[in-house]
Protein backbone atom coordinates (compact mmCIF):
# COMPACT_ATOMS: atom_id res chain seq x y z
CA UNK A 1 0.00 0.00 0.00
CA UNK A 2 1.52 3.32 -1.10
CA UNK A 3 0.73 6.51 0.77
CA UNK A 4 -0.96 9.34 -1.07
CA UNK A 5 0.70 12.73 -1.45
CA UNK A 6 -1.74 14.22 1.04
CA UNK A 7 -0.81 11.56 3.61
CA UNK A 8 2.93 12.11 3.03
CA UNK A 9 2.42 15.84 3.40
CA UNK A 10 0.64 15.21 6.70
CA UNK A 11 3.72 13.35 7.95
CA UNK A 12 5.99 16.16 6.74
CA UNK A 13 3.85 18.78 8.48
CA UNK A 14 3.96 16.75 11.69
CA UNK A 15 7.77 16.50 11.53
CA UNK A 16 8.07 20.21 10.79
CA UNK A 17 5.86 21.02 13.77
CA UNK A 18 8.09 18.72 15.84
CA UNK A 19 10.98 21.15 15.18
CA UNK A 20 12.68 19.10 12.46
CA UNK A 21 13.55 22.34 10.69
CA UNK A 22 16.24 21.22 8.25
CA UNK A 23 14.86 20.14 4.87
CA UNK A 24 17.48 17.46 4.21
CA UNK A 25 17.12 15.87 7.66
CA UNK A 26 13.33 15.99 7.44
CA UNK A 27 13.36 14.32 4.02
CA UNK A 28 15.49 11.45 5.34
CA UNK A 29 13.20 11.07 8.34
CA UNK A 30 10.08 11.41 6.17
CA UNK A 31 11.13 8.51 3.94
CA UNK A 32 11.77 6.38 7.04
CA UNK A 33 8.45 7.21 8.74
CA UNK A 34 6.41 6.82 5.53
CA UNK A 35 7.92 3.38 4.95
CA UNK A 36 7.13 2.28 8.50
CA UNK A 37 3.56 3.60 8.33
CA UNK A 38 2.97 1.84 5.01
CA UNK A 39 4.23 -1.41 6.55
CA UNK A 40 1.96 -0.94 9.56
CA UNK A 41 -1.07 -0.30 7.34
CA UNK A 42 -0.40 -3.49 5.37
CA UNK A 43 0.42 -5.85 8.22
CA UNK A 44 -2.12 -4.58 10.76
CA UNK A 45 -4.88 -3.66 8.28
CA UNK A 46 -5.14 -0.09 9.62
CA UNK A 47 -6.09 3.10 7.85
CA UNK A 48 -3.50 5.85 7.54
CA UNK A 49 -4.65 7.90 10.51
CA UNK A 50 -4.57 4.99 12.97
CA UNK A 51 -1.32 3.57 11.60
CA UNK A 52 0.45 6.93 11.79
CA UNK A 53 -0.94 7.73 15.25
CA UNK A 54 0.05 4.32 16.64
CA UNK A 55 3.50 4.52 15.09
CA UNK A 56 4.24 7.97 16.51
CA UNK A 57 2.92 7.07 19.97
CA UNK A 58 5.56 4.36 20.29
CA UNK A 59 8.35 5.83 18.17
CA UNK A 60 8.34 9.61 18.54
CA UNK A 61 10.94 9.65 21.32
CA UNK A 62 13.08 7.16 19.41
CA UNK A 63 12.90 9.34 16.28
CA UNK A 64 13.99 12.35 18.30
CA UNK A 65 16.94 10.34 19.61
CA UNK A 66 17.78 9.27 16.05
CA UNK A 67 17.76 12.86 14.84
CA UNK A 68 21.55 12.91 15.17
CA UNK A 69 21.79 9.80 13.01
CA UNK A 70 19.62 11.34 10.30
CA UNK A 71 21.75 14.50 10.53
CA UNK A 72 24.91 12.40 10.19
CA UNK A 73 23.45 10.80 7.05
CA UNK A 74 22.97 14.21 5.45
CA UNK A 75 26.51 15.23 6.45
CA UNK A 76 27.97 12.16 4.78
CA UNK A 77 25.95 12.78 1.61
CA UNK A 78 27.22 16.36 1.36
CA UNK A 79 30.83 15.40 2.08
CA UNK A 80 30.76 12.63 -0.51
CA UNK A 81 29.23 14.93 -3.12
CA UNK A 82 31.81 17.68 -2.54
CA UNK A 83 34.59 15.08 -2.43
CA UNK A 84 33.49 13.71 -5.80
CA UNK A 85 33.47 17.25 -7.20
CA UNK A 86 37.00 17.95 -5.96
CA UNK A 87 38.54 14.80 -7.49
CA UNK A 88 37.03 15.41 -10.93
CA UNK A 89 39.61 16.17 -13.66
CA UNK A 90 37.70 19.38 -14.41
CA UNK A 91 38.16 20.51 -10.80
CA UNK A 92 41.90 19.92 -11.04
CA UNK A 93 42.00 22.03 -14.19
CA UNK A 94 40.07 24.77 -12.39
CA UNK A 95 42.56 24.57 -9.52
CA UNK A 96 45.48 24.94 -11.95
CA UNK A 97 43.70 27.85 -13.63
CA UNK A 98 43.19 29.65 -10.30
CA UNK A 99 46.84 29.10 -9.42
CA UNK A 100 48.10 30.33 -12.79
CA UNK A 101 45.91 33.44 -12.58
CA UNK A 102 47.30 34.24 -9.12
CA UNK A 103 50.82 33.47 -10.31
CA UNK A 104 50.37 35.77 -13.29
CA UNK A 105 48.97 38.59 -11.16
CA UNK A 106 51.89 38.28 -8.72
CA UNK A 107 54.25 39.46 -11.47
CA UNK A 108 52.49 42.80 -11.63
CA UNK A 109 51.10 43.41 -8.15
CA UNK A 110 51.98 42.40 -4.58
CA UNK A 111 49.47 39.74 -3.48
CA UNK A 112 50.56 39.27 0.14
CA UNK A 113 47.63 41.14 1.68
CA UNK A 114 45.17 39.68 -0.81
CA UNK A 115 46.31 36.14 -0.03
CA UNK A 116 46.15 36.86 3.69
CA UNK A 117 42.50 37.91 3.61
CA UNK A 118 41.29 35.76 0.68
CA UNK A 119 40.20 32.81 2.90
CA UNK A 120 38.04 35.09 5.05
CA UNK A 121 36.51 36.71 1.96
CA UNK A 122 35.78 33.26 0.48
CA UNK A 123 34.14 32.11 3.70
CA UNK A 124 32.00 35.25 4.02
CA UNK A 125 31.03 35.00 0.35
CA UNK A 126 29.87 31.39 0.72
CA UNK A 127 27.92 32.30 3.85
CA UNK A 128 26.17 35.14 2.04
CA UNK A 129 25.48 32.88 -0.95
CA UNK A 130 23.84 30.25 1.28
CA UNK A 131 21.77 32.54 3.44
CA UNK A 132 20.60 34.76 0.57
CA UNK A 133 19.28 31.69 -1.28
CA UNK A 134 17.81 30.15 1.86
CA UNK A 135 16.30 33.21 3.54
CA UNK A 136 15.40 35.34 0.54
CA UNK A 137 14.68 32.84 -2.23
CA UNK A 138 14.33 29.51 -0.45
CA UNK A 139 11.34 30.16 1.83
CA UNK A 140 13.68 29.71 4.82
CA UNK A 141 14.30 26.06 3.94
CA UNK A 142 17.57 25.37 5.74
CA UNK A 143 19.94 22.48 4.99
CA UNK A 144 21.78 20.86 7.88
CA UNK A 145 24.50 19.23 5.77
CA UNK A 146 25.61 22.53 4.28
CA UNK A 147 25.47 24.52 7.49
CA UNK A 148 27.61 21.89 9.20
CA UNK A 149 29.90 21.83 6.17
CA UNK A 150 30.82 25.40 7.08
CA UNK A 151 32.83 23.96 9.98
CA UNK A 152 35.10 22.21 7.48
CA UNK A 153 35.44 25.40 5.47
CA UNK A 154 36.40 27.29 8.62
CA UNK A 155 39.01 24.62 9.38
CA UNK A 156 40.41 24.95 5.87
CA UNK A 157 40.52 28.71 6.31
CA UNK A 158 42.39 28.38 9.60
CA UNK A 159 44.97 26.04 8.05
CA UNK A 160 45.45 28.50 5.22
CA UNK A 161 45.85 31.37 7.65
CA UNK A 162 48.47 29.37 9.52
CA UNK A 163 50.67 29.10 6.46
CA UNK A 164 50.08 32.72 5.52
CA UNK A 165 51.23 33.91 8.93
CA UNK A 166 54.38 36.06 9.08
CA UNK A 167 56.17 33.32 11.06
CA UNK A 168 55.87 30.78 8.26
CA UNK A 169 56.59 33.40 5.67
CA UNK A 170 59.91 34.26 7.29
CA UNK A 171 61.11 30.94 8.68
CA UNK A 172 59.59 27.99 6.83
CA UNK A 173 58.90 28.76 3.20
CA UNK A 174 61.52 30.29 1.00
CA UNK A 175 58.89 30.67 -1.69
CA UNK A 176 55.88 31.12 0.55
CA UNK A 177 53.85 32.99 -2.06
CA UNK A 178 53.54 29.82 -4.15
CA UNK A 179 52.37 27.88 -1.09
CA UNK A 180 49.83 30.58 -0.27
CA UNK A 181 48.55 30.51 -3.83
CA UNK A 182 48.13 26.72 -3.67
CA UNK A 183 46.05 26.95 -0.48
CA UNK A 184 43.91 29.82 -1.73
CA UNK A 185 43.38 28.05 -5.09
CA UNK A 186 42.28 24.92 -3.25
CA UNK A 187 39.86 26.91 -1.10
CA UNK A 188 38.41 28.48 -4.23
CA UNK A 189 37.83 25.01 -5.72
CA UNK A 190 36.35 23.84 -2.40
CA UNK A 191 34.05 26.87 -2.39
CA UNK A 192 33.00 26.16 -5.96
CA UNK A 193 32.28 22.57 -4.93
CA UNK A 194 30.15 23.84 -2.04
CA UNK A 195 28.10 26.08 -4.36
CA UNK A 196 27.69 23.43 -7.06
CA UNK A 197 26.70 20.73 -4.58
CA UNK A 198 24.27 23.02 -2.76
CA UNK A 199 22.47 23.94 -5.98
CA UNK A 200 22.37 20.27 -6.98
CA UNK A 201 20.95 19.15 -3.62
CA UNK A 202 18.48 22.05 -3.50
CA UNK A 203 17.18 21.04 -6.92
CA UNK A 204 17.00 17.38 -5.85
CA UNK A 205 15.06 18.09 -2.65
CA UNK A 206 12.74 20.50 -4.45
CA UNK A 207 12.06 17.81 -7.06
CA UNK A 208 11.38 15.22 -4.36
CA UNK A 209 8.94 17.59 -2.65
CA UNK A 210 7.10 18.22 -5.90
CA UNK A 211 6.84 14.52 -6.61
CA UNK A 212 5.53 13.82 -3.13
CA UNK A 213 3.20 16.73 -2.52
CA UNK A 214 2.00 18.10 -5.83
Amino acid sequence: MILTKIQIQAIDTYLKNSEIEFVDVRMEMLDHVASEVEHKMQTEKLDFYDAFKNYMVFNKKQLQKQNKQFTKTTDIKVLKAIGKFIIKPASFLIFVLFFLVLKGLSKYIVLNEFLRFAPIVIMIGLGLFYYVLVLRFGKKERYSGFERMSLILVLGMQITQLFISPYYQQTVFENYNNANMVFVSFLLVLGLGFITTFLQFKKEYTHRYKNKFV
